[in-house]
């Protein structure tokens, strides 16, 4: 983990970002590993954020009905939908 993350992880809207460069890494690895480790974050969703971009996992996206991206600029790159922020959470 420490190889592909580089600096410190933040929690916003429900949202754990991570700084790290897509391209090198997965969010749902990440996730996954993070879910073993403590058991109540289940509820979060690994977002990167790399370059300027949020990069959150597109397959989490299409799950919650895409009603979150609703409004913002967006691009798929990787498995990925691209951002310049994040959007608001579910709640």
């Amino acid at each position: 983990m420490n190889s592909v993350i580089s600096g410190e992880a933040e929690v916003r809207n429900n949202y754990f970002v991570v700084r790290a460069d897509p391209s090198r890494t997965s969010a749902t690895l990440i996730e996954k590993v993070l879910v073993g480790v403590f058991k109540d974050f289940s509820q979060k969703v690994v977002v990167l954020k790399w370059g300027g971009n949020y990069y959150l996992p597109q397959e989490k996206i299409l799950r919650s009905g895409n009603k979150l991206m609703k409004g913002l600029k967006q691009e798929l790159w990787r498995g990925y939908v691209k951002v310049k922020e994040i959007p608001a959470s579910e709640e």
